[in-house]
């Protein structure tokens, strides 16, 4: 079975044909502006000899036939694009802060920016490691420009609990590969120079 589609130049009209894959196009002949066959409604307009419009009820049938199918592609993508822009990067244990367990959350932004926040419970205070040392420095490793000291960790515990937290909040421009915790003498240096205790998986 044929079904008019359209027209084209050259005094030509073009058929869709249901039992093939490919477009017949015959001679002229006089045909109403719009038909209905078989549930399906073909729309078209002239302009410059060309088609311009065509919609299909089968298309809206297979969609209701198949929506459930449809919903579930749906947000298989939206959880993918989702999860693209927001990444969570955990510490491996540390032979020298064992009780140590913590994450790291990345979030992209519109604006190209990223959003940190570091969180590590039951780390030691750095004064009270073999090596003592005053402050907890949390570094960057970026995909093009090298290592970023991105802040000091500051520990302290609960109103309620004895329980060590620390925790860090910043945003940055540079793009984060991975993360790892120093400790170190002073907090305002390039680069690192203390005993690494923490590192990302």
């Amino acid at each position: 079975m044929h079904y008019l589609l359209g027209h084209l130049a050259c005094n030509q009209r073009v058929f869709y044909s249901t039992s093939e894959t490919f477009l017949h196009i015959y001679p002229a002949l006089p045909m109403p502006e719009s038909s209905e066959r078989d549930g399906i409604r073909m729309v078209w307009s002239m302009k410059s000899g060309t088609i311009s419009k065509f919609k299909f009820m089968k298309g809206i049938n297979y969609f209701r036939k198949y929506r459930g199918i449809t919903f579930m592609i749906i947000c298989l993508t939206m959880a993918t694009i989702l999860s693209s822009c927001s990444k969570k990067l955990t510490f491996s244990t540390s032979a020298i802060v064992p009780a140590a367990q913590g994450s790291v959350k990345v979030k992209k932004d519109k604006n190209e920016n990223y959003a940190i926040h570091l969180t590590v419970n039951h780390l030691s205070p750095p004064d009270r490691l073999v090596e003592s040392r005053n402050a907890y420095v949390v570094w960057l490793n970026t995909k093009n420009n090298g290592i970023k000291n991105i802040g000091q960790l500051k520990t302290s515990s609960g109103l309620f609990s004895k329980e060590l937290k620390s925790d860090l909040e910043t945003v940055t421009t540079f793009e984060p590969v991975s993360f790892f915790i120093t400790a170190e003498r002073a907090t305002d240096i390039q680069y690192p120079e203390g005993q690494v205790v923490l590192t990302t998986k």
